[in-house]
């Protein structure tokens, strides 16, 4: 059977241990496109952010930098009363009429 000769085929005279060290040590190009593992790795580092850096380590790709909610929005005035939404009678209504009926009318569709 032929060798091919390239750059990935060790020489006669290196060991194979030492040239698959070289290779791995070779610096890789950080311009690629994240597999679907980076993906998903940054995916759980923004839900779950104490997650970020074992996921980083593991995956070797720096995962993106979230801001902290607290630096996103400014604090609100503990003095202003926030606004209600338009529609929040409506669900308000809604609640208090499901407490004042009876647990069994409620049950009644279910019941086979």
């Amino acid at each position: 059977m032929a060798q091919q000769t390239g750059t990935m085929q060790p020489s006669a005279e290196r060991p194979y241990k030492k040239h698959l060290d070289e290779a791995a040590s070779r610096p890789t190009e950080d311009n690629r496109e994240p597999t679907t593992i980076q993906k998903a790795a940054e995916k759980v580092a923004e839900y779950i952010p104490a997650a970020a850096a074992p996921l980083q380590q593991l995956t070797g790709h720096p995962t993106a930098a979230k801001k902290d909610e607290s630096e996103q929005a400014p604090a609100l005035d503990p003095s202003h009363v926030p606004e209600r939404p338009v529609h929040d009678e409506h669900i308000e209504n809604f609640v208090r009429e499901q407490h004042r009926q009876d647990g069994s009318k409620i049950l009644d569709g279910h019941k086979q």
